[in-house]
């Protein structure tokens, strides 16, 4: 990677990542964010950085990553609303200032 000039790193790459290091390496929440901020801090490393970042609110609020790229990758095409299932999802992207329902 550091020798590339270029190294594009995808949302679904990310949101991976995210699982493996929670789920498998059993990695905290903060370090998790914390491996995220190092990897997109590199000169050649490009991402959605708005979602990223929406992402990684929702994780360090204790929330799923995955939720705020999702919603954010949304907004940015666009949608003026996130719908979930998902209660805590709900709760955090509010928490967020994202406008966010569930269905009834």
């Amino acid at each position: 990677m550091a020798e590339a000039s270029v190294v594009f790193v995808s949302l679904a790459a990310l949101c991976e990542f995210v699982w493996v290091l929670q789920s498998v390496y059993q990695l905290p929440a903060s370090k998790v964010a914390m491996s995220i901020r190092i990897l997109l801090n590199a000169e050649n490393v490009v991402a959605d950085s708005a979602s990223v970042e929406a992402g990684l609110q929702m994780l360090e609020k204790g929330a799923d990553f995955a939720d705020g790229v999702i919603a954010q990758t949304g907004f940015d095409q666009g949608a003026e609303q996130f719908l979930t299932f998902d209660r805590k999802a709900l709760r955090s992207l509010k928490a967020l200032g994202m406008t966010a329902l569930a269905p009834s």
